[in-house]
């Protein structure tokens, strides 16, 4: 058969027709699942583990800091907030307007841990030294406890008692406001890395084993889990009373080896422990 020109045109005219009514047709597909959202880049939205979308909260930039780490903050009872920082073991008082003021210029790396105590005395803990600083206000900081241990991670409350989460050794110390201490409970775990206080009872999360501890008035610890995670980074209470912690895994060493998740645990009333999240 010979194609003329005008048949060779009025078959491409009719590719033309097809494929534009193709193209202009609507095309519908369905995403109301977690992964189905968590595949793409969210701006501006947060993604709930039931694949709810609303509106995420907005960050805005406080404060610059002369520091190069931020590792720890705690809100100043009188507005704003304190920050320890490192590598040159600073910390700062930033205002609400992000006004920074620096406190203390520690001899110290690293300040891991802050809390406020009921009489406004602020503490900070620090690193390499392991040495708990009190400041007043009213004058210069003073070393109050050297703890012995390299790390002091993490600070808690219970009933204006302070107790204090150190590392290598892992201990859990009991402060008097003048400085002096003894040991509250000693786990076996090379870090103690956070407390919560909760129902007149300590909480701790450890390194090494990733275990989470309840310890009594009396300093009787007893073991609620221990995690496949090498560190219970931290622990904190949900508002019908639950107890929650974050689970970090010991790093991977190739592709080969056994890959354990990131996790979030819940902690029931009665002690059982389950995995919320895993990532």
């Amino acid at each position: 058969m010979l194609l003329t020109p005008r048949v060779l045109f009025s078959f491409f005219f009719l590719l033309s027709a097809v494929s534009a009514t193709e193209a202009g047709r609507a095309k519908a597909w369905q995403q109301h699942a977690y992964e189905d959202f968590a595949a793409g880049e969210s701006e501006g939205i947060s993604i709930a583990a039931d694949g709810a979308l609303e509106l995420a909260p907005e960050l805005v930039e406080l404060a610059s800091l002369e520091a190069e780490r931020v590792w720890s903050m705690t809100p100043n009872p009188k507005g704003g907030l304190y920050v320890g920082t490192g590598d040159s073991g600073r910390l700062f008082a930033i205002d609400d307007e992000g006004e920074a003021e620096l406190l203390f210029d520690s001899p110290e790396l690293v300040l891991h841990a802050l809390i406020v105590g009921p009489d406004g005395r602020l503490y900070a803990g620090s690193a390499p030294d392991g040495l708990i600083y009190a400041l007043d206000g009213k004058g210069p900081a003073e070393t109050l406890v050297q703890t012995g241990s390299r790390y002091v991670w993490d600070f808690a409350l219970v009933d204006g008692q302070l107790y204090a989460a150190t590392g290598e050794p892992g201990r859990v110390l009991k402060i008097a406001k003048d400085g002096s201490h003894e040991v509250f409970f000693a786990p076996e775990d090379r870090h103690v890395i956070t407390l919560l206080a909760h129902n007149d009872r300590l909480y701790a999360g450890t390194s090494g084993k990733g275990r989470i501890y309840e310890i009594d008035g009396e300093g009787r610890g007893r073991l609620l889990f221990e995690s496949e995670q090498e560190e219970i980074h931290n622990l904190v209470v949900g508002v019908s009373g639950e107890i929650f912690a974050s689970a970090i895994p010991k790093p991977s060493k190739g592709e080969n080896s056994n890959k354990v998740p990131a996790a979030v645990y819940r902690v029931g009333a009665e002690g059982a422990v389950y995995p919320i999240w895993e990532d």
